[in-house]
């Protein structure tokens, strides 16, 4: 069987009974349109599980690309020392505002190796993924394709 998901939001353990309720299998595939991270308290949990699973594809949405983008110039900077320019603390603070707080509260608790594995996990997110069910194609995103108009 084949699922599809999107808008996790740090909620891993509502995600934890989605499985059970749906009796998600090894031979299963899930794909999850995005939006890992964010206003949940659970999101490094989240990532944590969904990180071990080769039979669940994560696509990028724009709280997973700030997240990354965030998260990866916080750990930069904490590392090298540098202070952080205006721009980036504005982009911080409006990430923090819109649902960050929780998902930067949790990573700052992981260790060295466990934020580099977040930080991976996030990178290698795809932005799309093409899969094919019942002999029917579909292309999986998280918000839409810009500019898209049908027929094209």
């Amino acid at each position: 069987m084949t699922y599809v998901v999107a808008n996790l939001h740090g909620n891993y353990t509502k995600f934890k009974q989605l499985l059970k309720t749906i009796s998600f299998k090894d031979t299963d595939i899930m794909y999850v349109l995005g939006d890992i991270v964010d206003y949940g308290d659970e999101s490094m949990e989240l990532i944590g599980d969904l990180s071990i699973r080769y039979n669940i594809y994560p696509i990028v949405g724009e709280h997973d690309y700030i997240a990354l983008k965030m998260l990866s110039g916080f750990e930069g900077m904490l590392k090298s020392g540098e202070t952080p320019d205006k721009k980036f603390i504005t982009k911080m603070t409006e990430w923090v505002q819109d649902g960050g707080q929780s998902t930067l509260d949790s990573f700052r608790t992981l260790d060295a190796e466990m934020k580099e594995g977040v930080i991976d996990y996030l990178t290698d997110m795809t932005i799309y993924e093409e899969t094919e069910v019942k002999g029917k194609k579909y292309l999986l995103v998280h918000a839409g394709i810009a500019g898209y108009k049908s027929g094209m």
